[in-house]
């Protein structure tokens, strides 16, 4: 090892791509390790291996500890620009913690994928930037043995908190969005350049407890689902731990986790045993941290009451809502934004008065460093003096942006859109959330038709009330729209309930009622009932959903009208409410990565129908009678006598033919979809088959399928079925009239991705 190291030392190049392996030696060699205290054992040999050696002087025994970087060319310059990070760890994690027991500590570079890296006593396997991380376990893992499976967070959570404090050492934005998303160039586009770096990754999680998906971080490891185990885990945890940490005060802290460390090393600590010897250690009870925060996914909110000056100080109040009633920071700042005092509420109090002793005082601020888990910041500052002391100013923000205590912000993002009836559409979507939701939560997208010389565009608000037990979220909403030949006002109530571990299904209820004006239809009401459940897993899933939505519609049907002394034709004004039932399943397997077997099944029905009714089933896809998914040319699919298949768009709804196949019902319709996805080519080959009551026939169409951008677009190139004369193309050109197409701009919805993502 150290003659390597001294080759490494004295190269001046490593070529990414020279990742040949050196010849071997012919001899053998037999090599014995021996370390006691430790548990667990790994082994790592690669002979294209650089060496960097170093030494870290322990700060309390002054012990020197071996310090070893094995990596081959691939990445060698994010390993020689972080080789001080092995350094950095040992020492920090020492001086916070207590002394290295070991006389070395190695991280590795190898072709073993579990995430950035894998631990082992003494030696780690990671990718560069992971290092300080990995290092860092051989406390939080390697000395300090908890149960990893039970308390992920007292192993991963806690760890984390130290390694983004080892790197605030030389860059306080050190945090798991703020290192990548500071006062650099992505931080002034997103104005959160001149924020603390808590402000910054708070969001990462809080995301997931304003849409009440978030886990108590203190659950089991397998009942995590996967982004929680990343933000719940290991970023929570540790902004959890950096927040009491601040409470404390960094000495008593510091103080109570060398106690945890040195009565605890080797023995394998329980949570109850870390909050033991802190609450010994600090002479502070702690269960509102232990018992009420960290198991809880209730979000805590405090704000400021009122503010006054008098005598020559300043009193603030500082109410607390909800169920947790945490300390939080209180601080009064002067008009340049310098801190002049600060104080903490205590835990357990709903209200209490902060008094300020300073001078000069322009502001008072909850909470300066965002470090406090709350979602609502808006009620966090009061001015002096002002006439609206807690108003704050609103700010036009692109794309996306943080919650911030002195500024509002409403964002805006450009929108385009194009239609045969509009043309080219050009505006911009406003709205108030999205990272994390708010109580009141709306989209607001106006645009200019330059063919059609009028606004267009949608509105959709939502409030959400409150949610208890099984439900997650009880959202009322209205969405209005005004596209093309038609324009819709949806009011509705959404139910989803609460997923409590990755093997929970996914439910949804929606009741709406949908208000349309097209001019190709009559004027409808639909009332709508819309249910659907959903369960995946890494390899296959399942989807059912049933909708019943029954269309309410006047129109005028010919009678003939019999006087004393004439027949005539006359119209009259007649009520119909067609009920329509639609059933769909879908299941789908990957039988490799990115590839997968799909099968949907799908039954419909049409009740209390008539013979002449606008409203009907489509096997080669839906009428879009809701205006639910954007088409370009809307207008043609009920202008033409071809009717759905006059365009090549689909919606892929009802029959969900690809083929286009010109059935319709009036009655019912069943049909069954296979895609299998081709090895290789971006191909996937389908094979669609459907009934109609109608005709006693079974009709088919198959081909290839071409799917991108998330499967929002998909094109379709039928090889055969009943939409030929003969079930195959007579020519070229038949073929190439038969392609057709989907959008479902849903799965690029930057919204609805975000909790999906959750």
């Amino acid at each position: 090892m150290d003659s390597l190291a001294q080759v490494t030392a004295g190269k001046k190049e490593f070529r990414a791509d020279d990742l040949d392996f050196p010849p071997s030696a012919q001899a053998t060699k037999t090599l014995h390790y021996k370390q006691d205290r430790i548990h667990d054992f790994a082994w790592f040999a690669d002979k294209r291996f650089n060496v960097l050696k170093s030494q870290v002087t322990l700060p309390y025994s002054k012990r020197e500890v071996t310090t070893w970087l094995l990596f081959t060319n691939r990445e060698a310059k994010q390993w020689l620009k972080r080789a001080h990070e092995i350094d950095d760890a040992v020492y920090a994690y020492s001086l916070w913690l207590g002394d290295y027991p070991y006389s070395q500590a190695t991280a590795v570079d190898a072709a073993l994928s579990a995430g950035a890296g894998m631990e082992y006593p003494m030696v780690t396997v990671t990718e560069p930037e992971a290092i300080i991380h990995e290092v860092g376990h051989n406390w939080f893992y390697g000395i300090l043995a908890s149960n990893e499976r039970e308390h992920p967070w007292l192993d991963e959570g806690i760890n984390s908190y130290y390694e983004f404090r080892t790197k605030a050492l030389r860059n306080k934005y050190a945090g798991m969005v703020s290192s990548e998303v500071n006062n650099n160039a992505f931080g002034k586009f997103f104005g959160v350049d001149d924020l603390p770096p808590a402000a910054i990754d708070n969001p990462a999680y809080l995301s997931a407890a304003s849409r009440g998906l978030d886990q108590p971080v203190t659950a089991p490891a397998e009942q995590f689902r996967t982004l929680n185990y990343g933000t719940g885990v290991y970023l929570k945890t540790a902004q959890l731990f950096q927040y009491l940490e601040k409470y404390l005060g960094t000495a008593r802290f510091d103080s109570a986790m060398h106690t945890y460390y040195r009565q605890w090393q080797f023995r394998h600590p329980a949570p109850q045993d870390l909050q033991a010897v802190l609450e010994k250690s600090t002479g502070e009870p702690l269960g509102w941290f232990f018992q009420e925060l960290l198991p809880s996914t209730t979000i805590p909110d405090a704000h400021l009451q009122t503010v006054t000056s008098s005598g020559g100080t300043t009193q603030a109040v500082v109410r607390q809502t909800g169920k947790l009633a945490l300390p939080v920071q209180v601080a009064a700042l002067d008009a340049a934004g310098k801190v002049l005092e600060t104080h903490w509420t205590k835990p357990g109090e709903r209200d209490q008065t902060v008094v300020f002793q300073a001078d000069g005082i322009d502001r008072v601020v909850l909470d300066p460093e965002y470090l406090f888990p709350e979602l609502d910041r808006r009620d966090n500052q009061y001015r002096l003096g002002r006439l609206f002391p807690k108003t704050e100013p609103i700010r036009l923000q692109p794309l996306l942006g943080v919650d911030r205590i002195d500024q509002k912000q409403l964002f805006v993002a450009p929108s385009l859109g194009y239609n045969t009836y509009d043309g080219f559409q050009l505006g911009a979507a406003f709205y108030n959330s999205f990272l994390t939701e708010k109580k009141l939560n709306y989209v607001v997208m106006p645009m200019y038709g330059f063919k059609s010389s009028r606004l267009t565009g949608l509105a959709d608000v939502k409030f959400k009330l409150p949610a208890q037990g099984f439900l997650r979220k009880v959202e009322l909403g209205v969405q209005g729209q005004r596209f093309a030949n038609f324009h819709t006002v949806t009011p509705s109530l959404t139910f989803q309930n609460r997923l409590k571990n990755p093997n929970t299904f996914r439910q949804q209820l929606i009741l709406a009622w949908h208000f349309v004006q097209d001019d190709f239809l009559p004027d409808f009401q639909a009332p709508r009932l819309a249910y659907q459940l959903t369960t995946k897993n890494a390899v296959s899933g399942t989807q059912f959903t049933v909708e019943v939505t029954q269309f309410r519609y006047n129109t005028s049907v010919p009678i003939w009208v019999a006087t004393p002394n004439t027949i005539y034709l006359d119209s009259k004004e007649v009520k119909f409410s067609p009920t329509q039932f639609r059933i769909h399943l879908e299941n789908w397997h990957k039988y490799r990565p990115e590839k997968e077997i799909r099968l949907r099944g799908f039954g419909g029905f049409m009740a209390d129908n008539y013979s002449r009714s606008p409203f009907v089933l489509g096997l080669a896809g839906s009428p879009d009678y809701l205006k639910q998914t954007p088409f370009f040319n809307r207008n043609e699919m009920y202008a033409s006598a071809e009717g759905l298949t006059s365009i090549r768009q689909t919606d892929r709804q009802d029959g969900g033919f690809r083929n286009p196949v010109p059935m319709v019902s009036r009655e019912w319709m069943a049909a069954l979809n296979l895609t299998v996805d081709l090895p290789v080519t971006p191909f996937a080959v389908y094979l669609d088959l459907g009934r109609v009551q109608e005709l006693d026939k079974v009709f088919y169409g198959t081909g290839l399928q071409w799917s991108f951008f998330r499967d929002a677009v998909q094109i379709y190139f039928p090889v055969g079925g009943d939409n030929y004369a003969a079930d195959f193309p007579k020519s070229f050109k038949d073929f190439r009239n038969s392609i057709r197409y989907s959008l479902n701009l849903q799965k690029l919805n930057p919204f609805r991705l975000l909790e999906e993502l959750q």
